[in-house]
């Protein structure tokens, strides 16, 4: 082999290899930040003898399990909720630049246990469905368990985290599509 065909190798190999690094932050890193920033999780009520256990599993890429979380004997379910404002037109305000700006809802839900207190975010108005349901589920002798899926914003937690799934998932399946296609290649006789 020549030195000029092992140069081109090599460029060729360093090509491909810069372009699958960047094809891995851009598919896959950026996907997984993004789907951890607006979380899915899910919470799930459990009844033990007389007191109420729940579980907590957070999803990177909307459909794989990253963290687990439990609180055994938890003793209440506080729904933290701010409200949506709109600036007025203040000395103050027009000073910030913000007259006329709103300041979005944001929720979470704290799950407190005798000596552990747990954090998930939610949007607005299911913190306050999930405190509800708590509720109703101690209240409720008869019911064994209860899993409650979470969104942090619809928008963002379902369309934006499906969309960057779909694409990680697209990636993922072209290079394992490629790696197996050199690999059972068919060698010339």
């Amino acid at each position: 082999m020549s030195g000029i065909g092992r140069d081109s190798i090599l460029a060729a190999f360093k090509t491909h290899l810069i372009t699958q690094a960047i094809a891995i932050v851009g598919f896959v890193i950026v996907p997984v930040v993004i789907t951890l920033v607006v979380p899915l999780s899910t919470i799930a009520f459990e009844r033990a003898g007389s007191e109420t256990d729940v579980t907590v599993q957070r999803y990177v890429l909307m459909v794989v399990p990253w963290r687990t979380d439990r609180i055994d004997g938890v003793t209440q379910i506080r729904a933290d909720v701010s409200s949506q404002f709109r600036y007025g037109n203040s000395a103050q305000n027009r000073r910030m630049n913000r007259v006329g700006t709103v300041s979005y809802a944001t929720g979470q839900v704290a799950i407190i246990g005798p000596q552990d207190e747990l954090i998930v975010q939610a949007a607005p108005e299911l913190a306050r469905s999930i405190a509800a349901q708590f509720k109703d589920f101690v209240a409720d002798k008869t019911a064994d368990r209860l899993s409650i899926p979470v969104y942090a914003s619809w928008a963002l937690s379902y369309v934006l985290g499906g969309i960057v799934s779909f694409l990680c998932g697209l990636y993922l399946f072209g290079s394992v599509a490629a790696i197996l296609r050199f690999v059972f290649r068919a060698k010339p006789q």
